[in-house]
């Protein structure tokens, strides 16, 4: 069950809408597309779902609320490793999710960029109202949690 939907009974297709349309993804690695813009990859996961013009409008005030503004014509590679986590950040908060589930979103930054980083998300979650899950085995970003949840071989543990 998912937001009030029987995820066993619906059909792939109805699956994919629904991810795109309540839930953002942010992976350790950005996975930004090397040949396009920030704005750009801000843009791309959804547009079989949304028009252009919808998406780049709400994606340049996703870009500005993570301080990518002046950067958002940049090219993944002209970002540092802090900027192109946000710009993952950004894709995932475009279709206004209700979730967003990252994994090991500050794996590739250093102590100081993971800092901004969670303040970032504190800041998000406040302004754009979405419940946030954090896969992590750092010991820094747990302990910023709300609540957590410990897993060993797959099972909850005590």
């Amino acid at each position: 069950m998912l937001f009030d939907n029987e995820l066993n009974s619906m059909a792939q297709s109805a699956i994919t809408r629904l991810r795109a349309r309540s839930v953002g993804i942010i992976f350790q690695d950005p996975l930004l597309l090397p040949g396009l813009t920030a704005l750009e990859n801000v843009v791309a996961g959804l547009l079989p779902h949304t028009g252009w013009r919808a998406l780049q409008s709400r994606a340049r005030e996703i870009l500005q609320m993570v301080g990518l503004g002046e950067r958002m014509d940049f090219a993944p590679s002209r970002l540092s490793g802090g900027e192109r986590q946000r710009v993952a950040i950004a894709r995932s908060l475009v279709g206004r999710p209700r979730l967003v589930v990252a994994d090991e979103p500050t794996g590739q930054l250093d102590t100081e960029s993971t800092g901004r980083l969670l303040d970032l998300f504190e800041r998000l979650k406040r302004e754009l109202a979405f419940t946030l899950v954090v896969v992590t085995h750092d010991p820094i970003v747990a302990a910023r949690a709300g609540r957590i949840v410990n897993l060993h071989a797959g099972r909850v543990k005590d």
